[in-house]
């Protein structure tokens, strides 16, 4: 399978100059260390907005917590996706990031659809890396870093009065009052920023608790034994194919022994070389379902006139096993 890669934005914000300010309003310098000491030591926080990478469009919706618990709902072009971290483990969930990372044969388009909406997780699923925001030393590190900043006051953001400060390649607004908070942050236009280009950030809910928790019912990508059975048929016996024709498949399961809504069924179908026609069919129940990586042996007889007829006057052709997995269709 290949590898879970989720994608994520660093965001740019100016360092401190000693421009002009009213009277009674902070300096550039208290606005851009005042917010990022509040985005640092935040206990939780809310960034949604769109960006641009290379050809590729981001719309996010990103809420974190200070214990490292982040769910991010991302739309990368037409794929929706949905992250959850908690304990520092990732978990997904989305029908076309599942249907692009299980596999383009017929077993991943079926593992796919038996993921469907669930949660699901691998051991190639690794947490955001929430650091840029979180960790003091890198919010210094990484937004203070501009010398030239430009600034217009009282300019009002989602109902907030802020001061909005800007340099060739971006453009913040952060609350006049304390606690100054970083609320929205957006690339200029035409500039490209650590490759993200058409950048529009809102930063909001400071401190709130999002009640992030851990999801039930996780479909492990990496452990088979825990999926519902998949069964598929290894060889055909046709041995005993007289009239009754007893028919007979070695079947494999690929999944594990729970979760299916019924049993898996093995379809036989013989049909007339000659002349395409067919003569007839049987199914075969596979149960009591079987461990991971095993074999069993399921049967059945085909009956009926044409059967009969063409074993009478002899003739070639071939047998078909179809499998219906139920968890899988």
């Amino acid at each position: 399978m290949r590898r879970l890669v989720v994608f994520g934005v660093a965001s740019l914000m100016m360092a401190a100059c000693g421009l002009p300010f009213g009277i009674g309003q902070a300096s550039t310098s208290q606005l851009i260390n005042g917010a990022a000491d509040t985005l640092s030591k935040a206990t939780g926080f809310e960034v949604n907005g769109t960006f641009t990478t290379g050809s590729d469009k981001y719309q996010i919706d990103l809420r974190y917590q200070s214990s490292g618990a982040a769910h991010m709902d991302m739309t990368k072009g037409t794929t929706h996706l949905e992250v959850l971290q908690i304990n520092g483990k990732a978990y997904y969930r989305g029908k076309d990031f599942v249907a692009s990372v299980a596999g383009t044969d017929a077993f991943g388009q079926a593992l796919a659809r038996a993921v469907g909406d669930k949660w699901f997780t691998s051991k190639d699923a690794t947490p955001l890396d929430m650091s840029g925001f979180t960790d003091a030393a890198k919010v210094k590190a990484n937004f203070l870093n501009t010398l030239s900043v430009s600034r217009k006051d009282n300019v009002t953001y989602n109902g907030a009065d802020t001061a909005e400060l800007s340099d060739s390649n971006s453009i913040l607004n952060i609350t006049e009052s304390s606690p100054y908070e970083l609320v929205r942050l957006r690339t200029q236009s035409g500039k490209t920023v650590s490759d993200v280009t058409d950048m529009d950030l809102a930063f909001s809910n400071y401190n709130k608790d999002f009640n992030i928790t851990q999801p039930t019912d996780v479909f492990q990508m990496d452990d088979p034994t825990t999926w519902p059975p998949y069964y598929a048929a290894t060889a055909i016996n046709l041995d005993r194919c007289l009239d009754p024709c007893n028919v007979s498949a070695t079947v494999q399961n690929r999944g594990g022994a729970k979760g299916a809504p019924a049993s898996s069924t093995v379809t036989f179908t013989a049909t007339n070389d000659a002349d395409n026609s067919e003569l007839g069919t049987c199914k075969a129940t596979i149960s009591p379902d079987i461990a991971n990586g095993t074999n069993t042996t399921v049967s059945c007889s085909i009956t009926g006139g044409a059967w009969t007829a063409f074993a009478q006057n002899g003739g070639h052709y071939h047998m078909k096993a179809d499998i219906d997995n139920p968890a899988y269709d």
